[in-house]
């Protein structure tokens, strides 16, 4: 405890004027609320000494009392005064206090360097809390065992045995912990049981050392450990306050030289051609056999006899991401986009327009076959755990191809809802260039839809091994009725489906499942209150009448989120140094593509009516601002960040080039024509060469909340590419290569 007291007080002495509101809070202190284990207070004295604990107190007495010197000098001077009492206690009665409370200290805190130095060494970087993947079942009584909040009965001392022996998350979230980390390969047990790897201690939480004569000073103390222990333990405490006032002295400039090495001159950025390459993504990750006017040429047929396990040809559509399975759930979320943005933005894509309907065609010749029977949808191809056994092309893998599906004892709702969307969408796309297969799409939506609201029950149950870990629907299905109903009003103009809306809207109130600042294909509420709004916000829109109070929820809640991510008070995302947003999700670079593209749809509705979002602390946002954040996502994801490289493949002269893909990181039919089996491709998986197909437009997960990214395909969180990244992005790349 000292010793943290003496770091964190140091801390604040070099980086104080950094931590804004959160420097009060580092004086803060707490304790578990219920225990009934022995309490006993032990105590060391002149004839049972402890020079090693009393020292380290002095120094944390000495090191806050700087910390106080100028807001409390009261208080400042009677810890010096009580720091040199104990420093003098410490130095006239020496002796270890391991030897004479061991019983008590060991094994706990033995202090085996003895009393004349005490160097904490390793650093663990596992905090609770931080980034999109941190432990979640760490060592800790407080955190394991339910709250008072949840629990307030009083709990005895084995009462919480069952929270330590649970393979469930902590419920309580010990936000900022830093526990004792991997093991020397690199492998970390996210296991109570594990405490040396699972445990969070005060102690780990400290400054580098960072300034360059430190370490001259150590050795010059390690050099002086033959003198007397008076002498030593007055090195200590002089090194300490030596090392703190160095670090008062340079922390202004160290700050400054910090922040500017995060500065890049701007990238001229090509909106034009990020388009164009997003686009041709797609062609990419292609199943099925491949039209004539494939450009990817490298990629070829695969997957042609999908279905012909269950009798039925499921050929065609999307792999998702870095893998060869057809996951329907975010290939319908991705094609739902893609209309979207079509509809919004499809007069500013130019010659990119058609490849951007052959896109969302892929997918919805695809879905047609899965919906052909009235009484089951099938909703994935491709067992998951095989194929990720597996690191093989699509084109002659030989992984299991069985085919899932949902129905009325086994529903589905929320993928069924989201391919009604998918469908709904696009049969706006093709109303004026295609009318005869609009209206199939609209036909199918209807089907589907309805399918999904008479057999309702979440997708994860009803397939529990085929969809989770990897497509869970957290948010429950109602969003997805509430998205899908809304895409078919939008389509048919009928308010039998504001029924529904209206309904599962009120349904995910009364359920707490309301979460007006997320987007993507778990969560689509923020997407549903903008859709919703923007057609509230159309002059001679009947909408409103249709709505309880006027439709004014949506909008609230659609302004709400605008607020929610000003960079200057973001209080449903965080912003990286160097400006990207992020959220806990495993693949982060969908969180901005998709907050980016409804912030910039709504922003356009909101310019055309001459609005703005009014926010409740009285911060007026206007379109323009709203713009201005999009842009500056986009151009963080094209080269403008602290790395200055593209997170899209093939775009800008430095981008990832070991993408997280195995049609990309194995050789092409063309490269080598002989059939590869399911462990064949590992060598160009483990291989730290560059892919040999380049999948031109992909936009990786993208670097963490340090902005730091590992260009490697184990990497799979940073560097993997996925559908549902680039859809959300076509429609921000059309509307900046016109409006910059």
């Amino acid at each position: 405890m000292t010793f943290t007291t003496t770091v964190l007080s140091w801390s604040i002495l070099k980086f104080g004027q950094l931590m804004g509101s959160d420097l009060q809070y580092a004086m803060d202190a707490d304790r578990p609320e219920d225990m009934d284990t022995d309490q006993m207070t032990y105590a060391i004295n002149t004839t049972r000494p402890g020079f090693e604990v009393s020292a380290e107190m002095a120094a944390a007495l000495a090191a806050s009392s700087i910390v106080f010197k100028f807001t409390d000098p009261v208080y400042f001077k009677t810890l010096l005064d009580r720091a040199t009492q104990v420093l003098n206690f410490a130095n006239t009665y020496q002796g270890n206090y391991n030897d004479y409370l061991k019983p008590f200290v060991c094994p706990f805190y033995c202090d085996w360097s003895g009393f004349q130095v005490d160097i904490q060494k390793n650093v663990s970087y596992h905090m609770v809390g931080y980034g999109n993947k941190f432990p979640t079942r760490i060592h800790h009584r407080a955190s394991s065992v339910p709250s008072l909040d949840q629990h307030p009965q009083q709990m005895h001392c084995k009462d919480g045995t069952p929270y330590f022996q649970t393979s469930n998350p902590n419920p309580n979230l010990l936000i900022g912990a830093v526990v004792g980390g991997p093991d020397m390969n690199n492998q970390f047990a996210d296991a109570r049981v594990e405490f040396t790897a699972s445990e969070p201690t005060t102690y780990i939480l400290k400054t580098e050392l960072s300034a360059g004569r430190i370490p001259d000073i150590v050795r010059e103390q390690e050099r002086k450990m033959g003198q007397s222990r008076s002498s030593s333990c007055s090195i200590v405490l002089m090194l300490v306050v030596t090392l703190i006032m160095v670090m008062v002295n340079e922390s202004h400039s160290a700050g400054r030289e910090f922040t500017n090495r995060h500065r890049k001159k701007p990238n001229k950025i090509n909106y034009a051609d990020a388009l164009t390459k997003s686009i041709l993504f797609f062609e990419g990750q292609r199943s099925g056999k491949l039209p004539g006017n494939q450009r990817m040429a490298w990629r070829k047929d695969s997957a042609v006899y999908d279905g012909s396990l269950v009798g039925v040809d499921l050929s065609g559509g999307y792999y998702d991401a870095g893998d060869n399975v057809k996951f329907n759930f975010p290939m319908a979320y991705t094609t739902t986009i893609l209309a979207w943005s079509i509809l919004e933005f499809g007069q500013l894509m130019g010659s990119d327009l058609q490849h951007a309907i052959d896109a969302i065609k892929w997918s919805t010749d695809y879905f047609i076959k899965c919906t052909n029977n009235p009484d089951l949808i099938y909703v994935q191809v491709g067992e998951p755990y095989s194929d990720h056994n597996c690191w093989d092309r699509p084109e002659d893998m030989d992984t299991d191809r069985m085919a899932y599906a949902i129905n009325a004892t086994h529903p589905g709702s929320e993928v069924a809802s989201e391919m009604a969307a998918a469908l709904a969408a696009s049969s706006i796309v093709f109303k004026s260039i295609n009318p005869a297969y609009s209206k199939t799409l609209l036909d199918r939506a209807t089907q589907v839809f309805n399918f999904a609201n008479t057999y309702q029950g979440n997708y994860k149950d009803s397939l529990p091994n085929t969809v989770c870990p990897f497509y869970c629907d957290f948010s429950g299905f109602q969003d997805e009725l509430a998205w899908g109903s809304a895409w078919l009003y939008k389509a048919t103009h009928d308010p039998v489906y504001l029924n529904f809306l209206n309904t599962n809207i009120k349904r995910l109130e009364s359920e707490n499942y309301v979460s007006y600042a997320e987007f993507g294909w778990d969560n689509k509420e923020a997407g549903i209150n903008i859709l919703t709004t923007i057609q509230l916000l159309s002059k001679g829109s009947s909408l409103s009448k249709h709505l309880s109070n006027d439709g004014q929820e949506y909008r609230f809640n659609a302004d709400r989120f605008v607020c929610s991510i000003l960079p200057e008070n973001p209080t449903s995302v965080n912003y990286s140094r160097g400006g990207l947003i992020h959220k806990p999700a495993g693949s982060n670079m969908q969180n901005p593509a998709a907050i980016s593209f409804i912030t910039l749809v709504y922003a356009v509705h909101l310019d055309r009516a001459k609005q703005a979002v009014q926010c409740s602390d009285g911060t007026t946002v206007t379109p323009q601002r709203m713009v201005a954040i999009v842009k500056s996502q986009v151009d963080y994801i094209l080269g403008n960040n602290p790395l200055g490289m593209s997170y899209m493949v093939g775009y800008g002269n430095k981008f990832p080039t070991r993408i997280h893909h195995r049609a990309s990181s194995v050789p092409s039919l063309d490269q080598y024509p002989q059939r590869m089996h399911c462990k064949d491709g590992t060598p160009y998986y483990e291989t730290s060469n560059p892919n040999p197909n380049l999948l031109i437009g992909a936009v990786v997960g993208g670097p963490d909340i340090m902005d730091q990214y590992a260009n490697s395909r184990q990497e799979f969180s940073a560097s993997e590419p996925t559908t549902y990244i680039n859809a959300p992005l076509t429609g921000p790349f059309a509307y900046f290569a016109h409006n910059t």
